[in-house]
């Protein structure tokens, strides 16, 4: 059974992450948008919520910081709640912020501090979830909406507030009819199995919505948005 447990991480890995996996994509593709104004020198960027560094590639030319609530690998800076982090105001040129606000109590607090501690004109690239499964659990507070997002960024000072939809409805039903199955089965060796023999049709309906969300104007229902607050 485990050959085929390994035989569906290959099959996943030879499709197109942008088809199969659209979620994670939109979410690298835009903090590789970001990484591009951000890593040059004298710069300094922190990374809240930074986990296990995912994104520390993308900055080797700034000065790249992090925090968390959690040490990991011994790797964070600044081990701290993130609306209270052990930092001065106006450190830090850019932040990025990726698949946090779900998770924090306080998002208010949160965004406040954001802006405390950018410089003026520094800017927040941001994630979070329009609509998702409860994850991390019981660590999940929040789903947003880009009115709601805008909201904390204006009433926290940012200047401005671009928000984005990471695709629209086409993409978020490929990305449920996807999991829908394996997170009702309860044994593991039936989701290998479940995913051995639907590997090709889930691929199909994820192509065929893919291009199909192009239809989607406005994008009122989305798995995820792409946020950048200027202060």
């Amino acid at each position: 059974m485990l050959n085929v447990f390994v035989l569906v991480n290959f099959l996943y890995k030879i499709f197109p992450k942008e088809i199969i996996n659209n979620h994670a994509y939109s979410i690298q593709k835009f903090i590789s948008k970001a990484a591009k104004e951000c890593n040059k020198k004298n710069k300094k960027v922190l990374d809240i919520g930074a986990g296990e560094l995912p994104y520390k590639g993308y900055f080797d030319k700034c000065g790249y910081f992090t925090q968390d609530i959690v040490n990991y690998n011994g790797a964070i800076d600044y081990v701290s709640d993130a609306k209270t982090i052990p930092v001065k105001d106006r450190s830090f040129d850019y932040i990025i912020c990726t698949q946090v606000m779900e998770h924090v109590k306080e998002p208010h607090l949160v965004i406040r501090e954001m802006y405390r501690i950018l410089k003026k004109g520094g800017k927040v690239f941001l994630t979070t979830h329009g609509n998702f499964e409860e994850h991390g659990i019981p660590y999940d507070f929040f789903r947003y909406t880009r009115y709601g997002l805008k909201y904390l960024a204006i009433s926290n000072h940012f200047r401005s507030a671009k928000i984005k939809p990471q695709g629209g409805r086409f993409i978020a039903v490929s990305k449920f009819i996807q999991t829908l199955i394996p997170r009702v089965l309860k044994n593991k060796y039936l989701v290998y199995l479940y995913y051995f023999f639907a590997m090709i049709p889930i691929f199909i309906i994820h192509l065929v919505f893919f291009y199909l969300d192009k239809l989607d104007k406005d994008k009122s229902l989305t798995l995820n948005y792409e946020c950048i607050f200027v202060k």
